[in-house]
């Protein structure tokens, strides 16, 4: 088994902060993504997992925790995730099992379009 780095980056996609993730989100890793989540600030979120081949629970319990607090903001919350392997596993095995529903969405632009569209996300003249 060989050890894969955690990237994580932070860049603004509109009015979208997007953290992208690359590599192996595990126990030892996990605090990285920790740091990029918590600098996020007052904007709507998208944590990009594309590029992510392993995710355990803490990276689970990262993400849930982010999604928790961007709702209690008011704030939009999507994740972007390839359409199979083991990251779409874990986050289907999250739902079915009660843990939370995280909202996902195969394509990057998606997950932007989505964390845009929450009822916190449209101003008040849009209403």
């Amino acid at each position: 088994m060989s050890f894969s780095p955690l990237l994580v980056g932070v860049e603004q996609a509109g009015n979208v902060r997007v953290v992208r993730v690359a590599g192996e989100v595990d126990l030892a890793t996990a605090p990285a993504l920790a740091s990029a989540l918590e600098a996020v600030g007052a904007a709507d979120l998208v944590v990009d997992l594309s590029h992510v081949g392993f995710l355990d629970c803490e990276g689970l319990h990262l993400l849930a925790a982010a999604s928790e607090a961007q709702r209690a903001a008011g704030r939009g919350f999507a994740i972007a995730r390839r359409p199979g392997g083991e990251v779409a596993r874990i986050l289907a095995l999250a739902a079915s099992t009660g843990f939370g529903e995280l909202p996902t969405h195969q394509t990057r632009g998606a997950a932007i379009a989505a964390a845009q569209a929450t009822p916190a996300a449209i101003s008040s003249a849009q209403i």
